[in-house]
């Protein structure tokens, strides 16, 4: 069974990187994307942003230790958009533990992600340069609807590399981490929520 949890890492990129991929954002122009339980804006992304964004992700990545599976993929969330409850389920079969992780480029939004163990509950208002990480089939959460302001992210998939001798990376990313790497340290176990 995968553990479920989620983390939250502040500043995980500079704040000259979110302005960077800010102007990115802010060159494209965005498409409305409804369904029976998200709406949020996306769109095809230019040759430079893509670039500019790989090489962020790529840094993200590399520095947590972690390889990146697919993404990334930049999201818009403007006035009125959401993201209902959900738990981010595999669509392959996997050994590997596959995390979805969410890079708040910028967010002046009142709009704030909410999870759920039981009856038990905890939110998180991403901050710009902040990375968020569920493990699929892992919590269940949810995006509130935006009511003013805007939210850029970029949500990418990675699996834990197994780089230590002995340890699984179930048992890596339990234990937050092994050999002093503390990028995955202060995991959050809903069940102790």
């Amino acid at each position: 069974m995968d553990p479920k949890w989620y983390t939250y890492l502040p500043d995980v990129i500079t704040q000259e990187e979110c302005n960077l991929l800010y102007e990115c954002f802010t060159m494209q122009e965005h498409i409305p994307v409804t369904t029976n339980w998200f709406a949020q804006h996306r769109f095809f992304a230019q040759p430079e942003m893509l670039q500019k964004t790989n090489q962020v992700v790529s840094k993200v990545v590399d520095t947590l230790g972690l390889t990146l599976k697919s993404g990334p993929q930049p999201r818009v969330f403007l006035q009125g958009d959401y993201m209902d409850w959900h738990i981010d389920y595999l669509y392959e079969k996997s050994e590997d533990i596959v995390l979805e992780c969410i890079l708040t480029v910028f967010n002046d939004s009142d709009s704030v992600t909410n999870f759920k163990a039981g009856s038990r509950q905890s939110q998180v208002n991403t901050q710009a340069g902040s990375l968020l990480i569920v493990t699929r089939r892992g919590v269940c959460h949810s995006v509130t609807p935006v009511t003013s302001g805007k939210r850029y992210t970029i949500k990418f998939s990675c699996t834990v590399r197994d780089t230590t001798r002995g340890l699984t990376a179930r048992d890596k990313v339990v234990s937050g981490g092994s050999g002093g790497d503390a990028s995955l340290r202060g995991v959050e176990d809903p069940e102790a929520l």
